[in-house]
């Protein structure tokens, strides 16, 4: 039996007098086989009324409603155009459902659902002398309300911060924001260690950094609240400052001690030093429009107007949950024409953060699975015209078996973590972990995610752990902190035969169009593959990575790592990439263009890149890599062509390659345990060198309205390479 579950919102409503029913859309509750209309109406709804006669207002009682079905029907529900407020997380069981719908439609065009509530901008008073408001929360119980993230006129605003919040925004600054090996004073003593609370605290861990950095805090003052972020190359890790001594100092440095438990942790896992960081969360680091800190204790919210906000006429808002809508075991779910907005993520109130790739989460809290729209075992599920916009959490959660999946001509702008996340953390394809992990046929077509891993800086855009039969086409994504589309997540080898298990298989990524990635962390790209997929040795290729366009700009990050735009990594197999094309910016800190691992327990295997299109600054960037070092003294080639020449040559990259003879060239063209072939390649010294048939294929890219500009991408990146190219002359 199939059931449905349609989310999307009818268009012709009166918006004054909302959606009314008539005579024939009046239904019993429970009619096999006849349609059951519920009716939402922002304004004119009443959750006293039966949603039949007369519309109800929240989507708590249409749960309601749906949990008293007397029969299996099938039902709609249509939504007037307005907004809609979900105070706590609404879970729907199909499993504990008197009787599943047979299909439930929820039509809302014009619909918003909201996490968060209203408070009074005019009730929030001036502070003398400062430039922020205060406003005093009533406190609920024996506490006051608990939130992270503050809205204002439908726009998430900033946690109050010290320092540059990205590494872009670092570098045009010039800052040295930057920790360096000596300046940390007890990790090396356990590093790979976890010692016991008491060794911890004799230790004394602290960190001295620059007394700019910490100079707006209390000297020798037990803090609460003070963050210090830290992100490095693929992880993101959150601290809290415990105390600053300004009486302990070397030169121009001065310490800042940590909670014990949190650095004890950190020093255990990585001893990272010389990475980007900047502190957050203290009501002394309120000195920029837009910033706002909320004292949890106090109750009391400062805020400093963002341009433009006039407090007296302004909507300030605060959320009440992380999750709004959550579905478990539906068959053929339908969202359409429906908007989420304004939840809560509160991951970093709960203490030490340690983020992986794709925000795992080390320690107690596990993969973070907040999300403003949950979905678990999901078979049939369409999501079209729909809007996240201004989410703290992930977007949308899709976990355990989902099959046939369709998302299109979404939008998803300013996402805190990631905007569609599907799958567990994990490679296995069937039983894991007590739940059954299987995703396929899955189509993400046509969408726009703009700003993403806004918050967790290690998020993905796009998140697959497995997958079979799926499409990422024509999608346009940018203003993300991290990776764009990252699909498979198992490092090393396949050791199954072909057919006798699945992690990637017929994966076809093509005509998306990429720009303004990587703009926090290091070690990551725009479609970034990871594991093996049949055992070593099958040469089919069978997923496929082609018509991608990557517009590596100035807002890219010239990290400290690396950053590899088409990233084959961990064993990663079986893949034929080809007619790619990217333009990359002079003086970036680009790894390779196109990248196969190269680690010998991680190496890439199977793989064809043939006819991709690359343009870069001779004697800047590496075009392509298999290896962490390759072609680290290309720039003795005095030319593209004569470096192109070479490139065409070698075809493969083996983990020999850096046994070259004297020519340059490795000694073989092929590696058999390997199987990499790369070939027909096209370099470019300046962007205006792209054929004119390229450039079209180029423009194709991304979503509808939302591709790429090539006349003024191409006018705007030639005057860097002339300017780049003169100044290398002077």
């Amino acid at each position: 039996m199939a059931y449905f579950l349609d989310f999307f919102a009818p268009s012709g409503y009166n918006e004054d007098e909302g959606i009314l029913p008539s005579k024939t859309e009046e239904r019993r509750i429970g009619m096999k086989d006849e349609k059951y209309v519920i009716l939402m109406d922002a304004t004119l709804g009443d959750d006293a009324n039966d949603g039949v006669t007369a519309p109800v207002k929240s989507l708590k009682r249409v749960s309601d409603l749906l949990y008293s079905l007397e029969e299996a029907c099938h039902v709609e529900v249509k939504i007037a155009r307005g907004r809609y407020f979900v105070p706590a997380a609404v879970q729907l069981y199909a499993d504990a459902m008197k009787h599943r719908p047979l299909s439930l439609s929820f039509l809302g065009d014009g619909a918003v659902f909201t996490g968060a509530r209203p408070i009074s901008g005019a009730d929030f008073t001036p502070v003398e002398g400062k430039p922020y408001y205060r406003y005093q929360m009533e406190p609920e119980g024996k506490s006051f309300p608990h939130f992270r993230t503050l809205y204002v006129n439908g726009k998430m605003q900033t946690v109050a911060h010290q320092g540059y919040l990205t590494a872009y925004e670092a570098r045009k600054a010039g800052t040295t924001q930057y920790t360096v090996p000596e300046l940390f004073e007890g990790i090396d003593k356990v590093a790979g260690k976890k010692p016991p609370i008491e060794e911890a605290e004799k230790l004394g861990f602290k960190l001295y950094l620059p007394e700019e950095s910490v100079a707006p805090l209390p000297d020798g003052v037990e803090l609460e609240s003070v963050e210090f972020h830290l992100p490095i190359a693929w992880y993101y890790r959150v601290l809290h400052i415990r105390k600053v001594d300004k009486s302990d100092r070397k030169g121009d440095l001065v310490a800042v001690y940590f909670r014990p438990d949190e650095m004890r942790r950190w020093g255990a896992m990585h001893n990272f030093h010389t990475h980007y960081y900047f502190l957050q969360n203290a009501l002394e680091f309120v000195d920029e429009p837009g910033e706002y800190f909320y004292n949890r204790q106090t109750g009391e919210l400062f805020y400093y107007p963002a341009p433009g906000v006039d407090l007296a006429t302004a909507t300030v808002e605060i959320p009440t949950t992380e999750h709004m809508l959550s579905l478990f075991g539906f068959h053929n779910v339908t969202f359409r024409g429906v908007t989420f907005t304004e939840n809560d993520n509160r991951v970093f109130d709960r203490g030490y953060y340690a983020g992986g790739q794709a925000h795992t989460a080390e320690g107690a809290y596990g993969p973070l699975s907040m999300a403003a729209l949950f979905v678990r075992d999901v078979k049939g599920f369409t999501m079209t015209d729909c809007t996240f916009r201004d989410i703290a959490s992930t977007g949308v959660k899709f976990f355990g078996i989902v099959e046939d999946l369709t998302i299109t001509d979404c939008r998803f702008l300013d996402i805190g973590m990631t905007a569609v996340d599907i799958g567990a953390h994990s490679g296995v394809w069937g039983v894991n972990d007590g739940f059954y992990h299987k995703i396929e046929n899955v189509k993400f077509l046509r969408n726009l995610i703009d700003g993403a891993a806004l918050l967790t800086r290690g998020s993905i855009a796009f998140y697959m752990s497995v997958g079979r039969e799926v499409e990422i086409a024509y999608n346009t994504i940018r203003n993300t902190s991290y990776t764009c589309i990252s699909v498979g997540w198992r490092w090393g080898e396949a050791s199954w035969k072909f057919g006798d298990n699945w992690h990637l298989y017929h994966v076809d990524i093509h005509h998306n169009y990429f720009t303004n990635f990587m703009t926090g962390q290091a070690d990551g790209g725009t479609i970034y593959t990871l594991g093996g997929n049949v055992e070593n040795g099958y040469h089919d290729y069978f997923n496929y990575m082609h018509d991608n366009f990557v517009w590596y700009s100035d807002a890219c990050w010239d990290g400290k790592g690396m950053i590899m735009p088409y990233y084959h990594d961990g064993a990663s197999s079986n893949w034929h990439t080809h007619h790619n094309a990217q333009i990359l910016y002079p003086g970036r800190g680009v790894h390779a263009a196109i990248y196969l691992q190269n680690i010998l327990s991680q190496l890439a295997h199977n793989i064809l890149v043939e006819k991709n299109d690359i343009v870069f600054p001779f004697g800047d960037h590496l075009p392509y890599a298999a290896g962490a070092k390759d072609f680290s003294d290309h720039t003795k080639f005095k030319s593209n062509k004569e470096f192109d020449k070479w490139t065409l040559e070698m075809k493969v990259f083996g983990p020999d390659w850096n046994k070259r003879n004297e020519e340059g060239v490795p000694p073989s063209r092929v590696d058999p345990a390997r199987d990499l072939v790369q070939k027909d390649t096209y370099l470019y010294d300046n962007p205006t060198e792209l054929p004119a048939d390229v450039i079209a294929r180029c423009a194709e890219t991304g979503a509808p309205g939302e591709g790429p500009d090539m006349e003024a991408i191409i006018a705007e990146m030639q005057a860097v390479y002339d300017a780049y190219y003169a100044a290398k002359s002077e």
